[in-house]
């Protein structure tokens, strides 16, 4: 797979200018943003190393991993999430100019893997929740699949929500941290694709994950 078909040439200026222009909405809430400890292994052992485009980063002594610091609060990102440009931008224009790219791609190979691991883990798969869907595209597949009785996604970007809903996908608009499930609720297969790497405390995320699962379901997570 080639960058170029799943990020077009001809999108990459606008797709740019929508990503300044969330850069430029950060920086306005900078003052607001916490100090933060490593997100790997939650050390406050650090160097800061540089500032970019008027971000601070430091680097975990302990582990090594590099992360923004000060960074967003859960508000602030909830606040960011909800009017991104960026997130605009590749709904109305990136996600459908790649979407059959993407799902021969990307998306098919996914589904297939978490069949295996189904069956691999004997999950009884009745039920399944994808945090961060997007475009929907992972979703739509495993609809397709008929393998299971309740598809759900989470996304709190409105754009998005509204894509997943108008392929009749059922939608929280919501950020995790806000999202309680009662028992009955709960799912046999919680899956989440490149959204670890943008928390500033995966472990919380993790457990909040695991909270969703009924007692003999799986996580599954990648990261890039």
């Amino acid at each position: 797979m080639l960058e170029n078909e799943i990020r077009p040439l001809n999108t990459k200026l606008d797709a740019r200018i929508a990503s300044l222009k969330d850069l430029s909405r950060l920086i306005s809430r900078i003052d607001d943003f916490i100090e933060s400890n490593c997100p790997a292994c939650e050390s406050n052992n650090k160097n800061h190393k540089f500032i970019k485009n008027g971000l601070s980063y430091s680097s975990c002594v302990k582990c090594d991993t590099f992360f923004m610091d000060p960074r967003p609060s859960e508000d602030i990102l909830e606040w960011f999430y909800k009017d991104s440009e960026n997130y605009k931008y590749w709904n109305e224009h990136i996600f459908p100019q790649t979407d059959i790219v993407r799902k021969k791609k990307i998306f098919t190979p996914r589904v297939d893997k978490l069949i295996h691991y189904l069956d691999k883990y004997n999950i009884t798969s009745n039920s399944l929740l994808e945090i961060g869907c997007a475009f929907g595209t992972f979703l739509e597949l495993v609809i397709n699949t008929g393998k299971f009785d309740r598809v759900t996604g989470v996304e709190p970007t409105p754009g998005l929500a509204a894509t997943c809903r108008s392929k009749g996908i059922e939608v929280i608009e919501d950020t995790v941290e806000n999202i309680i499930l009662e028992k009955k609720e709960k799912y046999s297969v919680v899956a989440n694709f490149e959204v670890l790497e943008h928390l500033g405390n995966p472990t919380s995320f993790i457990k909040k994950c695991r909270s969703f699962l009924k007692p003999d379901g799986i996580l599954i997570f990648t990261c890039p």
